[in-house]
């Protein structure tokens, strides 16, 4: 996580995520940490949820926002923050909002179907939360991703952790403060 001052119009910030620094600060977040670097990751993101299919077989996403992909690439593609709210509540419905498959009913959405802990109706009961990457803030989130997104039940505390704290000291201390301000994101090694 860095500390920034002003701002250069030629520099794209990066969001650091490092586990080993939120655990040291008491703010863990390794579980949303890995989520994201599944979902960053060419080689793993076919496997994330909601499957990209073509013909019924998973296909690699191209996920944006990856700070060490090459910028030419779908994968280096800068996010870019909103501010709209009525985006980051389309992105959230995207994934959040219930859905009926095959006649049954998943008022908890897409994490409900593909997240399921035996014993419980849904993993908001196990203290999960709907975790997703490209962030809600951000305009490639969800709702225009065409399918190039990925969700995953995580740990509730730390996905409050991850958003509500280290994302936004992240947009805080590098003025990522404006629509269509641009920002790139690295998963850091342990």
């Amino acid at each position: 996580i860095h500390e920034g001052g002003c701002v250069d119009p030629g520099d794209v910030p990066v969001f650091e995520m490092s586990k080993k620094e939120a655990r040291d600060a008491g703010k863990p977040m390794d579980e949303v940490v890995d989520h994201i670097a599944a979902a960053l990751n060419p080689q793993t993101n076919a496997l994330t949820e909601p499957p990209l299919l073509k013909n019924g077989v998973r296909q690699p996403k191209n996920i944006p926002g990856n700070a060490d992909a090459a910028r030419n690439t779908p994968a280096g593609t800068v996010l870019t923050r909103t501010r709209d709210t009525d985006l980051k509540k389309a992105n959230r419905e995207t994934f959040g909002a219930a859905v009926t498959i095959d006649g049954v009913r998943y008022p908890d959405g897409l994490c409900q179907v593909y997240f399921q802990y035996p014993g419980y109706s849904s993993y908001k009961q196990t203290g999960r939360q709907c975790d997703e990457y490209p962030f809600a803030s951000t305009r490639q989130g969800a709702s225009k991703a065409n399918g190039h997104y990925s969700i995953r039940a995580v740990d509730g505390i730390q996905n409050r952790n991850h958003g509500f704290i280290w994302l936004n000291q992240f947009y805080s201390r590098n003025r990522v403060v404006n629509e269509h301000d641009p920002f790139l994101v690295r998963v850091m090694p342990e």
